[in-house]
């Protein structure tokens, strides 16, 4: 008797981003991404069409490596694919998609392997402007800051070291968005980054 096993391929960062169901890059169809990654392959990193461009060619590859690829969709948004691994669970993509608006805002996501959505909580909480506030702030310094900012633009960045270690960094974008006098008068209370380190698909906060 001869025995026969399979065991399914993992997909690669590539095959997710050619097979992506044009939820989020609905301005990109699968061939016109399928070409970006042939000129990425032989060194063109050209610009090509999309949905809205109108003829004119802006949205391109910025970077392709074994677990993420990072492209401009449009001349004011960014969308940043990472496949996230474990041993001891099912691979995860995490999406992050900025815009700028002019200044840089993020919202991140999260996938299973098969392009459905999953809880973002599960994987990240997101900050808030009191994330940012460095601790030991005087209650009533908390307050005028919290009730300074209106709405803060949170942007984001996932990397990948050569020793494996994924981290998220967090940017609070008030510079420009704010009026000078306010901003002047509450950044030194602020952090304008926070780190997170992933571990066991989950990215934690490290110590500032």
């Amino acid at each position: 008797m001869v025995c026969f096993s399979s065991v399914a391929e993992a997909k690669t960062i590539r095959e997710l981003f050619a097979d992506e169901p044009d939820d989020i890059f609905i301005l990109l169809p699968k061939s016109t991404r399928l070409d970006m990654l042939d000129y990425f392959d032989v060194g063109k990193m050209v610009k090509v069409e999309n949905s809205l461009s109108s003829g004119k060619k802006v949205s391109r590859l910025l970077k392709v490596t074994d677990s993420s690829i990072d492209v401009a969709v449009t001349q004011s948004s960014q969308v940043s694919m990472t496949l996230l691994t474990s041993a001891k669970a099912d691979s995860v993509i995490a999406v992050v998609q900025t815009y700028q608006v002019p200044y840089f805002d993020s919202q991140i996501s999260f996938y299973d392997v098969d392009w459905n959505k999953l809880n973002t909580s599960k994987y990240f909480d997101a900050p808030t402007v009191k994330s940012f506030i460095l601790p030991g702030t005087d209650k009533k310094i908390v307050n005028d800051i919290l009730q300074s900012i209106k709405f803060a633009l949170i942007s984001y960045s996932i990397e990948q070291a050569d020793n494996g270690d994924v981290t998220l960094t967090a940017s609070l974008n008030l510079e420009g968005v704010m009026v000078k006098e306010d901003y002047d008068r509450i950044k030194d209370y602020l952090s304008k980054t926070i780190v997170y380190r992933l571990s066991n698909l989950k990215f934690k906060p490290t110590k500032q």
